[in-house]
């Protein structure tokens, strides 16, 4: 049984033979030209062109101007290739795009036919809102539609997949999937008759209702086989992940959803590699020392080696894309060293006192060892040295806040975030007003430093210089008395 629509003008036959070929078969369409199809051209108004308007990737794809809109009987026209003889199970997938369309007729725009003409499997649009449907015939002719949730008709690209399974059985499956997800499936079909498995594909417009639909229908990336294609590219990753370690990972084609069992690709194929938040740097080397922004898998294989290095922590993404396949994200968690900074006293007493930093309670990404611990100051009235190794002992008398950073490293060469400890040290706090240079916080912690350097001695000789019978007077300066000290 073949699905059949009326149509109104049953015209001309034009006819491109394809030479035969086997169940693998792949069409980008870069070539330019539909010389690997037959064509079937009955509406003249109709017709099919190849080149970038249509093309989902590269140059070109194909696109059907359908002009047609009265009703009559016959076919409508579509794009035909004979295939070899298949077993056990057939795949189809490719790119499709079709514009909104207020009121559609339902028709289909991919068939599998048996020797007998009958339609195995056909995949369609409805009228309800465009939506995707699966529909077929059985060996004993018994026809069947299911319908999926999807709309094909939103003006956007979609990658439309279809299979069937346990050919010459009476539990055939038929199967179809929308940019990767399962939308419908039937289950239990009787595909007994050894007669009854596919060997040819048709794209176009091979049946459509009254005929009614006019508009453009785009295909792009047709591609046929008896094993399901891959339709994303995912990251194998070790575990665990430190930060700073460069590790390998496996780019693999694969599948959105399961089966997962996919064929070699039949081309070499560039994938482009990045991470969602930009931490993660990839290397076409064990020692991370060539960064490469694309891999490349091989024409017969089905994955491929990268290395790679984070930079971040906790939760990120790896992001891996091609035209002709969905986008990917892999989840990746990344372990890194913590810091942990506290001070043997945080409030010293007046005229200050000794004080000892202590790095004690961080630690390294799991499996690694704690390497170095790095301190500095980043906020103080006065500039204070500190040793380059433990204990980090000081000794701080001039009034203020102190404020000291640390940060971590391990033998992953992760970095932590930096921690904080602040050490006060009671006492009159002068802050400038701006009449010295480099008084701002806008200057950073060396400006500050500075400039309370220069205070500093601008107060010592303001004090040598008070007259004797005044000795609580003060001179006016350009800094002002105050405790805050931020």
């Amino acid at each position: 049984m073949r699905l059949r629509a009326p149509c109104a003008l049953a015209v001309t036959l034009v006819t491109v033979t394809a030479s035969a070929a086997g169940p693998t078969f792949t069409d980008d369409f870069e070539s330019g030209t539909l010389s690997r199809w037959q064509q079937s051209l009955t509406v003249p108004q109709n017709t099919f062109a190849v080149g970038p308007a249509a093309a989902h990737r590269g140059d070109a794809g194909v696109r059907l101007s359908d002009a047609d809109a009265s009703t009559g009987s016959g076919p409508q026209n579509y794009l035909s290739r004979d295939l070899a003889a298949v077993t056990l199970e057939y795949h189809v997938r490719f790119w499709f795009r079709m514009p909104p369309a207020a009121s559609v007729q339902p028709f289909t725009l991919l068939q599998l036919q048996t020797p007998s003409q009958s339609v195995i499997a056909a995949v369609g649009v409805s009228s309800d809102a465009t939506r995707v449907t699966l529909q077929g015939t059985n060996s004993a002719g018994d026809f069947t539609v299911t319908t999926g949730s999807r709309s094909l008709g939103d003006g956007q690209w979609h990658l439309v997949e279809a299979a069937i399974g346990g050919l010459a059985t009476n539990n055939g499956r038929r199967r179809l999937w929308v940019d990767g997800v399962l939308e419908t499936e039937l289950t239990n079909l009787d595909y007994s008759a050894a007669a009854f498995v596919p060997d040819q594909l048709k794209i176009g417009s091979p049946s459509a209702g009254n005929g009614s639909y006019t508009g453009t229908l785009d295909f792009d990336d047709v591609r046929a086989g008896p094993a399901r294609w891959a339709n994303v590219f995912t990251f194998d990753l070790p575990a665990p992940v430190a930060q700073g370690q460069c590790l390998r990972a496996t780019l693999r084609a694969t599948t959105l959803q399961t089966p997962a069992t996919v064929m070699n690709l039949t081309e070499q194929t560039r994938v482009e590699v990045g991470s969602g938040d930009g931490l993660v740097e990839f290397f076409s080397d064990a020692a991370c020392a060539t960064p490469v922004t694309s891999v490349d898998v091989v024409q017969g294989s089905t994955s491929a080696q990268v290395w790679f290095k984070s930079r971040g922590e906790g939760a990120q993404t790896l992001v891996a894309t091609h035209p002709d396949y969905l986008r990917r994200e892999t989840p990746l968690q990344t372990d890194a060293p913590t810091a942990v900074a506290s001070a043997s006293a945080t409030m010293l007493p007046a005229g200050g006192g000794a004080v000892t930093l202590s790095s004690e309670g961080s630690t390294p990404a799991a499996g690694h060892q704690l390497t170095a611990a790095r301190w500095r100051i980043v906020a103080g009235p006065t500039g204070v040295e500190l040793p380059a190794s433990p204990p980090i002992a000081l000794s701080l008398s001039v009034p203020g806040r102190y404020r000291f950073e640390l940060k971590v490293e391990d033998s992953a060469g992760g970095v932590s975030k930096p921690a904080f400890v602040d050490v006060e040290v009671p006492g009159e706090v002068f802050r400038p007003e701006g009449g010295l240079p480099g008084c701002s916080h806008a200057a950073g912690p060396l400006g500050l430093l500075a400039c309370v350097a220069l205070v500093s001695r601008a107060t010592r000789a303001r004090r040598a210089a008070r007259p004797a019978n005044r000795p609580g007077l003060r001179t006016r300066s350009s800094c002002r008395p105050s405790r805050d000290p931020s």
